[in-house]
């Protein structure tokens, strides 16, 4: 089953969700200056303070693939061995940067079991959908976080914000 809704703008959901946004964006571009300095083309990577992981392109693989791990992960990830050059570089670099992680909806509902979500903003709103089981516990979204609304106005501002990414 499926839900929608608006999130609350006093609640910590909504308050985690931006600063989530505002510190990656900071780490993103401190990544970019990294990657640009070091002559890695990727635009992907897994923020960590132990490993480094990017996408390679194909002149990363030709620069660094001796200094990555031989295992390609899930959506061609590659890991820099912790040891290699870049490895150690990252190291000294990452222990400066606040790495974030989005706030995941799952933990803010009280359910036992599997969720799945997505939460983004428009225009200033916060909205998530949360898919869960139909298992014999009850799903409990707290009212103070989320603000129950239909799937076609979920629906709505999710092409919206899509329509811009696009444009």
């Amino acid at each position: 089953m499926e839900k929608f809704y608006r999130i609350k703008s006093d609640s910590s959901l909504f308050k985690s969700y931006f600063s989530w946004l505002e510190a990656s964006s900071l780490m993103c571009s401190r990544y970019v200056s990294f990657a640009n300095s070091n002559g890695i083309e990727a635009k992907e990577f897994v923020p960590s303070k132990e490993s480094y992981a990017i996408v390679p392109t194909v002149k990363d693989l030709q620069n660094f693939g001796s200094q990555m791990t031989s295992k390609t992960y899930a959506y061609n990830v590659r890991y820099f061995k912790k040891n290699s050059e870049i490895g150690k570089k990252w190291a000294a670099f990452a222990k400066d940067i606040e790495i974030v992680h989005k706030p995941m909806p799952g933990h803010y509902v009280d359910y036992l079991g599997n969720t799945s979500s997505r939460l983004f903003d428009h225009n200033g709103d916060l909205y998530c959908s949360i898919q869960y089981d139909d298992s014999s516990y009850s799903f409990n979204a707290p009212e103070n976080t989320f603000e129950e609304i239909k799937g076609s106005a979920f629906w709505e501002a999710l092409e919206e914000e899509e329509a811009k990414d696009n444009a």
